[in-house]
């Protein structure tokens, strides 16, 4: 037994009458969601390639110190390969380029990667860009954080060097987040001196 889909086009117009009284407005629609499509799109499928095969962009501004590639080491070594590496259809790295020296240090001969065949190449260097830049943009809850560390810590589960940031780093946040407000001055009473002022006593 064969079973037929059909499957319908994304913007279908139900007669040309529809389209006439649409006018400018119809028109400008139709013009954006033919925009739109192109972003709907999934990427993908998630291959599994060998790690020679990706590329470094040469001119990626984003530098990577060492510091952050050991850190990185230390937590592909406990999670592994969370996320796949984003790269062009020519194989060059788009996002991820630290995770992949990092993994290429620990001896990984595959890394699962994505690969962004529907994007132009202005869309490749802007997203190379943009990855980047709006993660700076993101900021720490200190409270919520400190909350966070403490739990991971007392299970004893992992290697704090997973988490990324030095022991003496978590050791200020969690006791900055203990340690008790100081007091504003503007909402201290002073204490009273036995007179109003304004008043005078009688004798």
């Amino acid at each position: 037994m064969s079973i037929t889909i059909t499957i319908a086009p994304t913007i279908a117009h139900a007669n040309s009458d529809a389209d006439e009284k649409a006018g400018p407005i119809g028109s400008h629609n139709e013009r954006h969601a033919n925009q739109l499509l192109p972003l709907d799109r999934e990427l993908g499928p998630v291959e599994h390639v060998d790690i020679n095969f990706l590329k470094t962009y040469s001119n990626n501004p984003r530098k990577h110190p060492e510091k952050q590639i050991v850190k990185l080491m230390a937590s592909i070594s406990e999670f592994g390969i969370a996320l796949p590496i984003l790269v062009d259809v020519e194989h060059v790295i788009i996002a991820g380029a630290a995770v992949v020296e990092a993994a290429r240090r620990l001896g990984f001969l595959k890394l699962p990667i994505i690969v962004a065949d529907q994007w132009s190449n202005s869309q490749v260097r802007a997203y190379r860009l943009a990855s980047n830049r709006l993660a700076e943009l993101s900021s720490w809850d200190e409270d919520l954080l400190a909350i966070e560390l403490s739990a991971i810590i007392e299970c004893a589960e992992l290697p704090i060097e997973a988490l990324g940031w030095e022991t003496a780093e978590i050791d200020v946040i969690i006791e900055g987040a203990e340690r008790e407000p100081e007091a504003d001055p503007a909402d201290q009473i002073p204490e009273s001196s036995g007179t109003v002022t304004g008043l005078r006593r009688r004798h």
